[in-house]
């Protein structure tokens, strides 16, 4: 059992280093990117409009409070 496990990582393994990587944006840096504000309001506008990751979201961040 434990020989297959090790098999399925390192296929795993594999199949991502085939996965290539192409920049879509060769900005000239930081000057291009949006501030650190910015960034966290356009991701908290993002996860509060999907309403599964919302959800999701608010009930990890409660049991973590609970259990912790």
């Amino acid at each position: 059992m434990l020989a297959l496990d090790a098999l399925s990582f390192l296929a795993s393994a594999l199949l991502l280093r085939g996965i290539g990587y192409a920049p879509t944006h060769r900005g000239g840096g930081a000057a291009d990117r949006p501030g650190l504000l910015a960034s966290i309001r356009e991701g908290v506008r993002c996860l509060w409009g999907h309403p599964v990751l919302r959800t999701m979201t608010v009930a990890g961040g409660l049991q973590s409070f609970r259990t912790g």
